[in-house]
């Protein structure tokens, strides 16, 4: 099986593309987000900034929501750099910044 990056973050899950008789699974670039990674999102207030605090395999519960991340549905507790909260996104929602 071929490793292949997909780069596209709008679309939500993509798990196994088919190309004539090979099988390639298709890793999102957000799968190389990990702990300690600075990354940027979308907000109600715009453009924010921050950095991975975790991430999160299994369901969770979080400031009164429910999150269904597991191993193949990652989803990441973020903290802020400008209010220092901390909040919940699914991979595609972050931009890995430089």
């Amino acid at each position: 099986m071929k490793i292949v990056d997909y780069q596209k973050t709008d679309v939500a899950l993509v798990s196994y593309a088919y190309a004539g008789a090979e099988v390639y699974r298709v890793r999102k670039m957000t799968d190389k987000l990990k702990k300690g990674d600075h990354v940027e999102w979308n907000s109600s207030g715009g453009k924010t900034e921050g950095v991975i605090e975790e991430k999160i395999t299994k369901p969770t519960d979080f400031k009164g929501h429910h999150f269904d991340a597991s191993k193949d549905d990652p989803e990441y507790r973020v903290k802020s750099d400008k209010s220092g909260k901390d909040a919940i996104h699914k991979p595609e929602s972050l931009k890995k910044k430089d």
